[in-house]
C-alpha cells in the first residue's frame, strides 16, 4: 500500500507518518518550553527589594554613616541584637559605641545564604550569612566572625529586629 501524501495548496508534500512525528516534536517541545519556564527560580519583588536594602545598610555601616541607619528601621524595632524594645535613640547610641570600640570593620553578606520568608502579615522573615571583621586599630589584624542573620521587616520593607548567631568554624 502506497503512502499518501498530505497535500498543502494542492500539492503533495508530506505524508502523515511524517506530519506525526513533527506533531509529536512540537508538542514536546511546547511542553518543555512550559516546564523550563514554570520551574524556574526567579527571585521575588521582596527578595530582591530586600537584597537591595541590606547591601545598602551594609555599604553605610562598612563606610561608618552611622547617621544612615534611621532610614532602615521600623518606627517599632522590636529586638536589635539582643536588645529588646529599644529606642532609635538607644539604638543610634550603641553603634556610635560599637563603631568608637571598633573603628575598623567591615562586613561582607553571602548572598548565596539570603532568604526570605514572607509572612502572612505582609512582613518579612530574611536570614543570610555575614563574614563581619573588626579591629581597634590600624595595626592590628581583623577578627572574622562568621555569623548568622535574621532579620524581621515590616511591609514596608523596615527593620523590627536583626539578631545573630555565631557559625562554627
Amino acid at each position: 500500500m502506497k503512502k499518501e501524501k498530505i497535500r498543502v495548496f494542492g500539492k503533495r508534500f508530506f505524508n502523515r507518518s511524517e506530519v506525526f512525528v513533527a506533531a509529536c516534536l512540537g508538542i514536546f517541545m511546547l511542553l518543555f518550553t512550559v516546564y523550563t519556564f514554570a520551574f524556574t527560580e526567579e527571585e521575588t519583588v521582596p527578595e530582591h527589594e530586600l537584597k537591595s536594602i541590606v547591601g545598602e545598610y551594609y555599604h553605610a555601616m562598612n563606610f561608618n554613616k552611622i547617621e544612615t541607619l534611621p532610614k532602615y528601621l521600623s518606627p517599632k524595632v522590636c529586638e536589635w541584637y539582643g536588645n529588646k524594645d529599644f529606642s532609635l535613640k538607644e539604638i543610634m547610641k550603641e553603634a556610635r559605641k560599637q563603631r568608637v570600640r571598633f573603628p575598623f570593620s567591615h562586613s561582607e553578606v553571602d548572598w548565596d545564604s539570603f532568604k526570605v520568608e514572607h509572612l502572612e502579615s505582609g512582613e518579612y522573615i530574611a536570614t543570610y550569612h555575614l563574614l563581619h571583621r573588626t579591629k581597634r586599630n590600624l595595626n592590628e589584624n581583623y577578627q572574622a566572625y562568621h555569623l548568622n542573620i535574621r532579620t524581621h521587616w515590616d511591609a514596608n520593607y523596615k527593620l523590627k529586629s536583626i539578631s545573630e548567631t555565631r557559625l562554627s568554624e
